[in-house]
């Protein structure tokens, strides 16, 4: 027995009412208050350079995880069986990702010739993996699931 009503559950298949779904949009806002700030104090200590680089960091880890997260989030709603293969396989191509997005900025010369400072754009990346990480721990930990539904088994 249980005294969660048919009506305060979430619809199958639907997204809004997801703790972890709500924990991303979260962790995604904080995330761009920690690059904004840094941007502010980069532009402020250093100069435009970190300012960018900063804006850069940000972008980049609001792209990747923001993404990675939602289709980890759907594919569990639609799919359960499937969702620690996709998982595994999206923390995999957001690696990557990240490499390749470094490899490029590496490659044209933005972060050798100042246009970016690189230690701020690393800084951010770093701050905001620190945030998001600390924030999914906290969600999973905290979330009450149940391992199993009684209502399909034909119980009565």
């Amino acid at each position: 027995m249980t005294t969660d009503s048919p009506l305060t559950r979430p619809l199958p298949g639907s997204l809004g009412a997801d703790p972890q779904v709500r924990a991303v949009l979260w962790v995604g806002l904080g995330c761009a208050a920690v690059g904004a700030g840094a941007a502010v104090l980069g532009g402020l200590l250093v100069g435009p350079s970190a300012a960018r680089g900063a804006g850069v960091g940000t972008a980049m880890a609001l792209g990747i995880f923001l993404t990675g997260a939602l289709v980890v989030a759907v594919v569990s709603r639609l799919l359960p069986a499937a969702a620690l293969l996709v998982a595994l396989v999206t923390y995999a191509g957001q690696v990557v990702l990240a490499v390749a997005v470094f490899a490029r900025l590496q490659g044209s010369e933005v972060l050798v010739d100042g246009t970016l400072d690189a230690g701020w754009l690393a800084g951010v990346m770093v701050a905001c993996t620190l945030l998001w990480m600390g924030v999914q721990v906290r969600t999973v930990a905290t979330r009450r699931e149940l391992l199993f539904d009684l209502t399909e088994g034909g119980v009565r």
